[in-house]
């Protein structure tokens, strides 16, 4: 539920600054770390 609300924040973070690259970039990579961090489909 952590990984959900940070994501959630990224994405407002986003479509608060539509033109900026660099958010968006920024972004990207965080939701990377966090999918490695909280993978959807953990190894069993």
């Amino acid at each position: 539920e952590v990984a959900i609300e940070k994501v959630g924040v990224l994405i407002s973070e986003v479509l608060h600054n539509l033109e900026n690259e660099e958010v968006l970039a920024d972004v990207k990579a965080r939701v990377a770390t966090l999918t490695n961090e909280y993978p959807l489909y953990p190894s069993l």
